[in-house]
């Protein structure tokens, strides 16, 4: 369990989140006792068991900030994808700067925002959180999910991003979601060398298949990264399957990787025809 703190730069357009909610419970009682059943429940893998333990949260009742997050931990864990982004928007205006949240809470409402492209949700989940954490493996965890979001809210914030990657691989060397979350930040900087040099210390297809399961990353920044990832190994028609995927969806990478693609394509010696679209066989 961590006290929620601060400490971690503001991104761009982002607000102060810990100063500007209100209201989390403290010690025993009803309200506690539901949210300890439930979080046992949810280490369980018992879904089912959080919902029925938690109940319906009413407005105003004591406890709603911590009992919305687990919550939508549950709803997330049953699939109920939009109940739980509705209870952690509900838990965000909740929240006081000296609540008592598990780690497992921050990370299941971090990464169930992600996954939906809410990224200030998500940035809001972690803040401060890394700072407090004791365990390395959680500290690396929580530094590498706030790169993600940094990072996916585009190139203002990605120099922060960068910053996050970094304090992750000094908390769990050779993490390898770190490692490709810092070599795409590099490559979309234009450090392409160094990018392809840090994805290459990723050595089994293993690690980036598990990497993209653990990070709930959009699907956009799943395909870059793996795009760098390819690149790095030499296998440049994977990498441009890849890159292409990742050019699909609206963003702020997206002329990004429309570059790179020409940019491969011109180095392979491609031919385009007259009126082609980027990346089209």
């Amino acid at each position: 369990m961590c006290a929620l703190g601060t400490g971690w730069p503001q991104p761009a357009a982002a607000s102060d989140f810990w100063d500007s909610i209100r209201g989390a419970p403290r010690g025993a009682g009803p309200a506690a006792e539901r949210v300890r059943r439930g979080r046992a429940a949810l280490s369980d893998n018992r879904s089912d068991l959080a919902l029925l333990a938690i109940g319906a949260v009413q407005p105003g009742e004591p406890g709603e900030a911590e009992l919305s997050i687990v919550l939508g931990r549950a709803q997330a864990m049953a699939g109920q994808h939009v109940e739980a982004l509705a209870s952690f928007e509900r838990a965000a205006t909740l929240l006081d700067a000296n609540a008592i949240v598990s780690e497992a809470d921050v990370l299941g409402m971090a990464r169930v925002a992600l996954q939906a492209n809410r990224l200030q949700l998500a940035l809001r989940a972690l803040y401060g959180h890394a700072d407090a954490a004791e365990r390395p493996q959680t500290r690396a965890a929580l530094r590498v999910l706030e790169g993600h979001i940094l990072q996916a809210l585009g190139p203002s914030n990605v120099e922060q991003a960068i910053v996050a990657y970094r304090e992750a691989l000094q908390a769990v060397p050779e993490h390898a979601s770190a490692l490709l979350g810092l070599a795409l930040a590099l490559h979309r900087q234009g450090a392409g060398e160094a990018a392809l040099a840090i994805a290459k210390r990723v050595r089994d297809p293993a690690q980036l298949e598990q990497s993209m399961l653990e990070s709930a990353l959009p699907r956009a920044e799943r395909s870059a990264r793996a795009a760098v990832w390819r690149e790095s190994i030499a296998d440049l028609s994977a990498a441009r399957a890849a890159w292409h995927e990742a050019m699909q969806e609206p963003g702020p990478w997206r002329e990004h990787a429309r570059a790179t693609l020409l940019a491969l394509d011109a180095a392979q010696g491609r031919p385009r025809k007259a009126g082609a679209n980027v990346g089209s066989p």
